[in-house]
């Protein structure tokens, strides 16, 4: 596996990748694309700078075909030891499945849906937490079901759960015919220590990812030492 820091290089691809999170997946797509039926095999997360900075995971290194990009790039093959205790971030998409009222499955943004429990029970709009205080609570349970397939124990009292964030956008496809669908998720930053209890499952979460939205710039962990 490869960990890269991505930058544009110019202010049109800059300014393109900041319009949507399709568009940052579709920019980072090209350096990784390299056949019709590639699948992919990347994991990344935005960083503030001034022209947008990616952090990206990859089975293969990027390649930069139109030279729109300053990559650096190095192996990234972590070392990881039941017990030991690590600083880690993670930018997710916090869904949780239900049964809609045709019995169908759908997802449904754990925050959003708190707040929705919340009014359907009748509590007042000013004796309702604030969004942040649901944010953190409902981004907290969420994280704790996964901790165990992500191989680690959470040290609570050290975890931040912030920057909830709503993203919506218009995707187009081809289906005969030009088609759009409105597309939106949700985003919470968690970041906090933990400790190592199973290396392997670890390692899997930081090569493949936790949660979905993937190819949407959530999913990716981030791990060092303290």
């Amino acid at each position: 596996m490869y960990i890269s820091r991505v930058e544009p290089k110019n202010t049109h691809v800059a300014q393109l990748m900041i319009k949507s999170a399709y568009q940052m997946h579709k920019g980072l797509w090209r350096l990784f694309a390299d056949g019709p039926d590639k699948r992919r095999d990347f994991l990344f997360r935005s960083e503030p700078s001034r022209w947008g900075q990616y952090l990206v995971v990859s089975a293969v290194q990027p390649e930069d075909a139109y030279n729109d990009w300053t990559i650096e790039t190095k192996l990234y093959d972590p070392k990881l030891t039941a017990g030991d205790r690590m600083y880690f971030a993670l930018r997710a998409n916090p869904v949780r499945t239900i049964k809609d009222q045709y019995g169908k499955s759908k997802r449904v943004d754990v925050v959003m849906d708190a707040k929705h429990s919340l009014k359907q029970q009748g509590i007042p709009f000013e004796s309702r937490p604030s969004k942040a205080e649901l944010a953190y609570v409902s981004g907290l349970q969420w994280l704790l079901a996964r901790v165990e397939a992500m191989g680690v124990s959470l040290l609570e009292e050290t975890l931040r759960v912030e920057g909830y964030k709503i993203h919506r956008f218009i995707k187009n496809g081809k289906g005969g015919r030009e088609r759009q669908w409105g597309i939106q998720f949700a985003t919470l930053d968690f970041e906090g220590c933990c400790v190592i209890t199973d290396p392997q499952r670890l390692r899997t979460a930081l090569f493949e990812g936790v949660g979905p939205a993937k190819a949407f710039g959530c999913g990716l962990m981030l791990v060092k030492r303290v």
